[in-house]
């Protein structure tokens, strides 16, 4: 009588094995996917650093080009003024 149970048995425990690596895929593809995301929103966050150093240098080059043109207007000013008096 138990050979009759045993390809039920066997079918069972197919079945079991079966549902047990889908469920394993299914994580994978879960973590796989929040893991992608994370690394997708680090990425962003360091372009975002990269790119407000990048504005804050732009921004200092920019202020000394300005600096520069204002010194240049003042020697060209006090150079008129010594040629005056001389």
């Amino acid at each position: 009588m138990t050979v009759c149970f045993l390809p039920q048995v066997r079918q069972q425990s197919k079945d079991i094995a079966h549902h047990i690596r889908q469920k394993v895929r299914h994580e994978q593809v879960q973590q796989g996917s929040a893991f992608e995301r994370h690394q997708r929103a680090e990425l962003q966050r360091l372009q975002a650093c990269k790119l407000l150093l990048l504005q804050q240098h732009y921004q200092d080059c920019l202020d000394e080009v300005g600096m520069g043109h204002r010194q240049a207007a003042l020697q060209v000013s006090l150079l008129e003024d010594l040629m005056v008096v001389l």
